[in-house]
């Protein structure tokens, strides 16, 4: 039996909806993702090299207002849909650009950056073409493209400090009553999350800071603050180095994330496992005509979170996370390693990846605690896996596969791999409603008791109305193939209330009648959750 995972955050692609043959006439939308940038979205999708960026980046923000923080271009909301306005030819200059041509950067320098955690898994419109448009062309180097935004007076903010961020409150309830003693049936939470980002010297040197606090009304553990991100970045011609603790997302997939290893899962946030703990790295990016690749020198481990007594979503015994054993005797200390290497070919994207350290995931061993009683402690082996992500867009089709290879001296070695298709119907009835249907099968050699994913098959869609609130739904079951009665089901929703408030609600119910099945743990701990966030 499946926990359904929610649209998953990445680092492999920026994507969003894909436009049908009928409307290729029509203006661009376009899903904004956590980690893309004003600069990149407007890279992306300008129609000729000529284009000045800081005019095309001029023209985005004037078409979609409500896409940004306080109106500030340096605040750009993840989750919004922007329209890329048309007829832009009229942003030509008559004269020859004062550009020089070269190899392009990957990935944008963060300023401008989409504030919010997990992006979406949708396509975007007329990428095909723009991808095989951006091989076929050099591109316009990044330098000359940040020296036009410093000459900007309306996009140039490279002197100021930036900050935004949100608060919200969140309620759960549980309506079933619970599996095991002194779990609760409600909880409240405040949460918190700054975001500082001072860039200089053009862009291409910056600092950014996000604290993040959670405070829980029941849940000890999951009351807790924790670092997201606090990094030295420096841009150079081809390559970049980001330095200190950082969050870096891998994968593919809609429902789970098999490759995504960099990063510790905050579990305490949501069963969906797509929230995570900010890790102290050095990340240097350096880009090549036959792929981006990615170094990775982890010098600190973090520990993983989880609910206490009074917690749901959890097992009958709760995890002492004051106590943890380790195979290294470095324990914490112990350096581990990372590389990845990406490349887009036609309508293909591609990437291999290869991790050796200390597990993310760790092995629960029961011992008695001081007084006696039974209680988990984590165990975290030394692993080695490694990764492969592949995904083929065709028209209105988008293909997706996440694999791995995992290995140690203490665990089992096993693979798993999670792939499938999603589709989408743009424009239902003449409308702006796009409907997509998603489907997936994840596979886990080590079978129903060390994976809540082993055979299962996940059916959902996704609803996006394209207005100005952003509103979107994503429904789904996922069905254990081995066990007929195990299954989990997903219904989230959200849309703006103003400019600065959005409003979630989320819908988890889980079933499971077989005790060796891994979701027979939470069989009683269905809840509906409602939050509402201030962005400022």
């Amino acid at each position: 039996m499946l926990m359904m995972l929610p649209v998953a955050a990445m680092s492999f692609s920026s994507k969003s909806a894909e436009t049908s043959p009928s409307k290729q006439d029509l203006p661009i939308q376009v899903k904004v993702n956590a980690g893309d940038t004003l600069w990149s979205i407007a890279y992306r999708y300008r129609p000729d090299t000529k284009i000045p960026m800081a005019q095309m980046m001029r023209a985005i923000y004037a078409r979609n207002p409500h896409a940004f923080y306080n109106k500030q271009l340096t605040s750009l909301k993840a989750d919004t849909q922007l329209t890329i306005p048309d007829n832009l030819d009229n942003l030509l200059p008559p004269a020859k650009p004062i550009v020089t041509e070269s190899r392009h950067i990957a990935a944008a320098p963060l300023v401008l950056t989409a504030a919010a955690q997990a992006p979406d898994s949708t396509i975007d419109k007329n990428r095909s073409a723009i991808q095989k448009s951006r091989q076929s062309s050099k591109g316009t180097t990044l330098r000359a493209s940040q020296d036009a935004i410093a000459n900007d007076p309306v996009i140039n903010d490279s002197a100021n400090l930036v900050i935004d961020g949100f608060l919200a409150a969140e309620f759960r309830y549980f309506p079933q009553s619970a599996a095991y003693n002194k779990q609760i049936d409600q909880q409240w939470s405040g949460v918190a999350q700054l975001d500082f980002y001072l860039p200089w010297n053009d862009e291409y040197d910056a600092v950014s800071f996000s604290p993040f606090y959670r405070k829980d009304s029941e849940d000890p553990q999951r009351s807790h603050f924790d670092v997201r991100e606090l990094k030295y970045l420096h841009v150079g011609d081809d390559w970049e180095i980001h330095l200190g603790i950082d969050r870096v997302f891998w994968g593919v997939t809609e429902t789970q994330h098999l490759v995504d290893i960099v990063n510790q899962t905050d579990w305490v946030e949501a069963p969906d496992g797509e929230d995570k703990l900010g890790q102290p790295m050095v990340h240097l990016s350096t880009l090549h005509d036959w792929g981006t690749l990615d170094f990775f020198v982890l010098p600190y481990f973090r520990e993983r979170t989880y609910p206490w007594w009074q917690g749901r979503l959890r097992g009958p015994l709760p995890v002492n996370t004051d106590v943890a054993f380790y195979e290294s005797d470095d324990e914490q200390h112990h350096i581990d390693y990372a590389l990845r290497w990406n490349h887009m070919l036609g309508d293909w994207e591609m990437a291999v990846s290869a991790f050796s350290g200390t597990s993310r995931e760790p092995i629960l061993r029961q011992q008695l605690d001081s007084s006696g009683a039974p209680e988990l402690v984590p165990f975290y082996p030394q692993i080695n896996q490694l990764g492969l992500e592949t995904l083929y867009i065709n028209g209105s089709w988008i293909w997706k596969l996440e694999a791995i290879r995992r290995e140690g001296n203490l665990i089992d070695n096993y693979y798993a791999a999670d792939f499938g298709f999603e589709y989408t119907f743009y424009g239902v009835n003449e409308s702006a409603i796009d409907v997509g249907w998603l489907m997936e099968f994840q596979y886990d050699s080590r079978g129903e008791l060390a994976s809540m994913a082993q055979k299962d098959l996940f059916i959902g869609t996704r609803l996006a109305f394209n207005d100005v609130d952003g509103s979107e739904i994503l429904a789904g079951i996922a069905q254990d193939l081995e066990f007929s009665d195990s299954r989990s089901l997903l219904i989230e929703a959200k849309t703006r209330v103003n400019a600065n408030w959005t409003a979630n609600l989320d819908l988890w119910l889980f079933s499971s009648n077989q005790p060796q099945d891994y979701g027979y743990m939470i069989r009683q701990d269905d809840f509906i959750q409602f939050s509402l966030e201030l962005h400022f």
